[in-house]
């Protein structure tokens, strides 16, 4: 019977498989040793992190002092082309001749009114308020757009209150 011999390990190779079992060794002693989140800011030695060893887009600004924040900041730069003009507000369309057809029929002038501190414009003649008219003005306790009652809002404006 012929024995196959097998040819030596080199030096390099003695030295590589020793490295990778001491390293081996000890990242089981971190892992079974150590307690979970126990190496923080107080064990890590000056300096130890740099911006090379930080992932792009890993940090935030509440990561950083407030101090470094404003070091960030460059200059300002320069004031932009003046925009297009907006629509004219609620205030320059006042006055203007309006006429409403429903729930009553009369003319009068826009003026604004405000729902739900939003301004809005709103056809008034003279007989303001008008119930019905999805507009809480004057007296009216309440106005859900119609002129009906036993909705909760009556013809007249008034909130019904059920009796049990």
């Amino acid at each position: 019977m012929k024995f196959v011999r097998l040819p030596h390990p080199s030096p390099a190779m003695i030295i590589a498989i020793t490295a990778l079992i001491i390293a081996s060794a000890g990242t089981g002693y971190a892992v079974t040793n150590l307690p979970a989140n126990s190496v923080g800011t107080l064990q890590l030695k000056k300096g130890a992190v740099t911006s090379a060893k930080v992932k792009d887009g890993s940090m935030s600004t509440i990561d950083f002092r407030k101090t470094s924040l404003k070091s960030l900041r460059g200059p300002r730069g320069l004031q932009g082309p003046k925009g297009a003009a907006g629509q004219p507000g609620v205030n320059s369309l006042v006055g203007i001749p309006c006429s409403v057809s429903s729930p009553v029929a009369y003319t009068g002038t826009t003026r604004p009114i405000y729902r739900a501190g939003v301004a809005v414009l709103a056809c008034r003649s003279s007989q303001t308020p008008v119930v019905g008219d999805s507009i809480i003005e004057g007296n009216e306790e309440c106005d859900d757009g119609n002129t009906g009652s036993g909705d909760g809002c009556s013809a007249t404006g008034a909130i019904e209150r059920s009796t049990p």
